[in-house]
C-alpha cells in the first residue's frame, strides 16, 4: 500500500492516497504508533515541500510487521519536482528518523530526502538489520551527529551527502565509545560525499567490525578523516583530503577484540593532508595500491605484521615511517618521488633511501624511485606508459589506478546481502566481498586500459598527419 504526504494540499483527515494525501509528520508519527504500516508499504513525501520535525512529529519507525529483504518498508519521495522533500529538524529534540532502539523494525529503505538541523542526530539506528539509506542529504547545520549506527548489521549507506554538525560531532558515528559490547557489523558506506566535521568525518568505535567504506569522497575534518578502531574493515577506492586536519586515515589501539586489527586500505587517493596520510596502530593491516600525495608524511605504522605494497608516495617530507619497531613490516613494490626522505627506520639509521633500506634491511628491494607520470594533478591517475604501470607485485599497477565508481559496487553488495545468512562464517562473507570487488576492479581496470590505449593510438595518428 502506498501512503502520500503533501504539506500544502493534504489533510490529516484524508486516507493518505495520491488523490487524498495526509498533511503533516505528526500524522505519520501517529500512524506508526497505531501499527498501520506493514512490509511492502511505501510512505511518500511530495517533492519540493518542507515539513518541520519535532519530538512528537518525526519518523519513529515502529510497529511494522512483515518486513523482509525483498519486502521492505519504503520511505521516500513522489512528484514531478527535482527538489527532494525536506524534513527540517531545528525544533526536534531527538532524531528525525529513529530506527530500532526499544522497538526494532528490520529491512527499511529510506531514499531521496533532505533532513537537516536537529539538536541531536538526524538518523539513529540501533539494533536493526537490513536498512538501506540512499540518496539522502543529512546534517548541514545539524548540532549533533548526522548518522549514528549502533548494535546493527547489514546497513547500506549509498549516494548520500552527509555534513558535520555545528558542535563538531562526526557526521557518521558507528558504535559506542569504550563499549566492546556494541558491535555494529557489515556496514557498507558507498558512493557518498561526507565532509566538513569539527571532529572525524567517519568515526568507527572499538566494537565495530567489517565496516566497508568504498568509493566515497571524504574531506575536511578537524582531526582524522576516517578514524578506525575495531577490525576487519575495508577502506577502498575513496578520495580523501584534509588540508587542515591531522590525518587522512588513522587506526588506533583499543578496539575489537583488543586492538585495531586486520583492516585493508586499498586503492585510495589520499591528498593534501597537513599531517600524515595513513597512521596505523595494532596489527595485521594491509595498505596497498594507494596514491598518497602532498602530505607531510605518507604512512606511519606502529604495531606488528603490516603489509605495505604497491603504493605511490609523491610530494611529501617522508614516505614511510616505521619507527623502531621490530620486526620490520613487509614493505615493497612502492614508488617514491619528490620526497625529502623515503623511509624512517628509527634506530636503524633513521631516515634512509629505498636503496639503503633494501641493502641493509631487506625491504623496498623491488620499489622504484621515479616520477609516476600522472595524467593530471587533480585525480592523479597514471598513463599506461608510467613506470608504475604493471610494476607492482605480481604485475599489479602501483598506486590508485581505477576511476571512482568504476564498478557497480551497490549491485555486488545487494547480491551479497541477499545470499548472506546469520549462520555463515564472517570470514567466508569477507572472502566473498573481496572476490566480488576483485572482479569489479579487473573489469574496470581493463576498460580504463583499453580507453587509454585507444587515446594513445589516436594521438599517434594525429601526430603522423
Amino acid at each position: 500500500m502506498d501512503y502520500y504526504v503533501d504539506s500544502i494540499g493534504g489533510s490529516n483527515l484524508n486516507l493518505g492516497t495520491l488523490v487524498f494525501p495526509w498533511r503533516t509528520l505528526i500524522k505519520v508519527h501517529d500512524e506508526f504508533a497505531r501499527g498501520k504500516f506493514s512490509g511492502g508499504d511505501r510512505i511518500l513525501f511530495k517533492r519540493g515541500q518542507t515539513w518541520t520535525a519535532t519530538h512528537t512529529a518525526r519518523l519513529r519507525v515502529r510497529n511494522v510487521a512483515g518486513t523482509a529483504p525483498d519486502n521492505p518498508l519504503y520511505i521516500g519521495a513522489y512528484g514531478e519536482y527535482d527538489a527532494v522533500p525536506k524534513l527540517d529538524g531545528h525544533n526536534a529534540f531527538g532524531s528525525c528518523i529513529l530506527g530500532g532502539y526499544h522497538e526494532v523494525v528490520n529491512h527499511v529503505v529510506v531514499e531521496s530526502l533532505e533532513i537537516t538541523g536537529t539538536s541531536a542526530q538526524v538518523i539513529f539506528l540501533q539494533g536493526v538489520q537490513g536498512w538501506i539509506l540512499r540518496n539522502l542529504k543529512l546534517g548541514h547545520g545539524n548540532v549533533g551527529n548526522a548518522l549514528i549506527i549502533r548494535r546493527s548489521t547489514q546497513i547500506v549507506v549509498d549516494e548520500c551527502d552527509i555534513a558535520g554538525g555545528s558542535s563538531g560531532k562526526s557526521p557518521v558515528y558507528i558504535g559506542t565509545a569504550d563499549d566492546l559490547t556494541d558491535q555494529p557489523s557489515w556496514i557498507y558506506i558507498t558512493n557518498c560525499y561526507i565532509h566538513d566535521s569539527g571532529n572525524e568525518v567517519i568515526d568507527l568505535k572499538p566494537g565495530c567490525h567489517h565496516v566497508n567504506i568504498i568509493g566515497n569522497t571524504l574531506t575536511n575534518a578537524a582531526h582524522e578523516v576516517v578514524s578506525i578502531r575495531g577490525g576487519h574493515h575495508l577502506v577502498k577506492d575513496n578520495i580523501i583530503s584534509n588540508p587542515t586536519g591531522d590525518y587522512g586515515i588513522a587506526g588506533w589501539e583499543g578496539g575489537y577484540p583488543a586492538l585495531a586489527v586486520a583492516t585493508v586500505i586499498e586503492g585510495n587517493l589520499i591528498r593534501n593532508i597537513s599531517g600524515t596520510g595513513i597512521r596505523l596502530e595494532g596489527s595485521d593491516h594491509t595498505v596497498r595500491n594507494n596514491t598518497i600525495v602532498d602530505c607531510d608524511e605518507g604512512i606511519k605504522v606502529r604495531g606488528s605484521n603490516f603489509t605495505i605494497k604497491n603504493n605511490i608516495f609523491y610530494d611529501a617530507s617522508l614516505g614511510i615511517d616505521v619507527g623502531a619497531q621490530y620486526p620490520l613490516p613487509y614493505s615493497d613494490y612502492n614508488c617514491f618521488h619528490s620526497l625529502t626522505n623515503h623511509l624512517y627506520l628509527g634506530g636503524r639509521g633513521n631516515t634512509q633511501s629505498a636503496a639503503t633500506a633494501c641493502a641493509h634491511h631487506g625491504i623496498e628491494c623491488h620499489s622504484i624511485v621515479a616520477d609516476p607520470a600522472f595524467i593530471d594533478h587533480t585525480h592523479y591517475h597514471i598513463h599506461t606508459d608510467s613506470p608504475c604501470y604493471h610494476a607492482g607485485q605480481d604485475g599489479a599497477t602501483i598506486g590508485y589506478f581505477i576511476p571512482q565508481n568504476g564498478g557497480d559496487i551497490m549491485s555486488v553488495i545487494e547480491d551479497l546481502r541477499a545470499e548472506a545468512t546469520s549462520s555463515r562464517a564472517a570470514a567466508d562473507r569477507m572472502d566473498a566481498i573481496a572476490d566480488a570487488l576483485a572482479l569489479i576492479d579487473a573489469s574496470a581496470q581493463a576498460a580504463v586500459v583499453e580507453a587509454q590505449e585507444a587515446l594513445v593510438a589516436a594521438q599517434v595518428v594525429e601526430e603522423a598527419l
